[in-house]
C-alpha cells in the first residue's frame, strides 16, 4: 500500500486520468458524429447528382443519327487517303514537294545506281532568284513520312533559300532501293549531284552550300573526309543536332515517350511494337476528337 503521504498525489493522479479518458471519448463521439454526417450529406449529393434521365426515343434517334454521320465521315477520310496512296503509287510515288521542280539527274539510271534523284526547284512566280549567289542543296531528310518532306512546306529550308534569292536543289529519294544498292553507290550519285550543281553556277563565289542533318550516313569517316576534300568549292550547313523542337515528328516521340510509354518495361520486341501502336492510337485520339478539326496524323 502507498504511504499516507503519497495517497493524495495518486488521488489526484487518478482524478485526471479519467477526466482525459472522458475527454477523448467525448472527442471520438463528436468526431464519428461529424463524419457521419458529413458521409450522410455527400451520399444525398451523391444521389441528386447521379440521377439519370431515361433515355427517350428522341434521343436514341439523335444519338444514332450522330453515330451515322460521324462513321460517315470517317470512312470518307479512309476513302479519300487511300485514293491518295494509290494516285502517288501509280504516279511512281514523286516527291511531294510544295514547289514545281526539274528533275536533273535520275541515279536510278547511273553506272551504279541508286534510289535518288536531284531536283531544280522552279522559284514560284514573282519570285527573283540571283544565279551568282551560292546555290542551296538540301537533301531530304529519311527520317520523314515520304520523299520530299523537306520541302513540303513554304516554311522549310527550300522556302528560306528562295526567299533570300538563291537557287535551291533537293536531293530526294524514291522509297524503294534498286537491288544491289550499296552505301558507296549513294555517295557517288551525291557527289556527281553536287558537280553538276557546281557546274551550273561557276560565277558563285564557294559556289555550294549543302544542308545536311546529322544522320549516321552524313556523320561517317568516309563521309566527312569528302567533305573536308571539297572545303574549297562546298560549304556545309548542319540543321542542329539537338534541336527537337524544330522536327514535329520528334515532338510527338517525345510526348508518346513522356506519357504513353514511360516507366514500362517489355519482355521482348514484339510487346514494344504494340505498346507502340497503342501509344500511336491513344495519342491519334486526343488529337482527333474532332474528326473534322484536324485531320494529321500523329506518327
Amino acid at each position: 500500500m502507498p504511504a499516507p503521504h503519497q495517497q493524495p498525489v495518486l488521488r489526484a493522479v487518478e482524478e485526471w486520468s479519467a477526466r482525459l479518458a472522458k475527454l477523448q471519448a467525448q472527442a471520438g463521439e463528436r468526431t464519428a458524429k461529424a463524419v457521419e454526417a458529413s458521409w450522410k450529406q455527400g451520399s444525398a449529393k451523391a444521389k441528386e447528382l447521379t440521377v439519370q434521365r431515361v433515355p427517350t426515343p428522341q434521343d436514341w434517334m439523335e444519338y444514332s443519327v450522330d453515330l451515322a454521320q460521324r462513321w460517315l465521315i470517317f470512312l470518307d477520310i479512309l476513302r479519300k487517303r487511300g485514293n491518295q496512296y494509290f494516285e502517288l503509287e501509280a504516279a511512281g510515288n514523286p516527291p511531294v514537294l510544295v514547289y514545281q521542280y526539274e528533275t536533273l539527274i535520275d541515279a536510278r539510271t547511273l553506272e551504279r545506281p541508286a534510289n535518288y534523284a536531284l531536283l531544280r526547284i522552279v522559284p514560284p512566280e514573282g519570285m527573283t532568284i540571283d544565279p551568282e549567289k551560292r546555290p542551296f542543296v538540301v537533301v531530304d531528310p529519311r527520317a520523314g513520312h515520304g520523299p520530299g518532306i523537306g520541302g513540303f512546306k513554304e516554311d522549310s529550308e527550300v522556302g528560306e533559300a528562295l526567299r533570300a534569292g538563291h537557287s535551291v536543289y533537293f536531293v530526294s529519294f524514291y522509297p524503294d532501293p534498286v537491288p544491289g544498292q550499296t552505301l558507296g553507290d549513294v555517295a557517288a550519285a551525291e557527289e556527281l549531284f553536287l558537280k553538276e550543281v557546281a557546274a551550273r553556277h561557276p560565277k558563285a563565289g564557294k559556289p555550294v552550300v549543302i544542308v545536311l542533318d546529322n544522320g549516321p550516313i552524313h556523320v561517317s569517316k568516309a563521309s566527312l573526309a569528302a567533305l573536308a576534300e571539297r572545303a574549297h568549292w562546298l560549304t556545309v550547313e548542319w540543321l542542329p543536332k539537338y534541336a527537337p523542337e524544330l522536327n514535329d515528328i520528334e515532338i510527338v516521340w517525345g510526348d508518346l515517350k513522356a506519357h504513353h510509354l514511360a516507366h514500362q518495361t517489355f519482355i521482348d520486341a514484339d510487346a514494344l511494337d504494340q505498346a507502340i501502336h497503342r501509344a500511336v492510337a491513344a495519342l491519334n485520339s486526343e488529337r482527333n476528337r474532332d474528326l473534322l478539326g484536324d485531320q494529321r496524323i500523329s506518327a
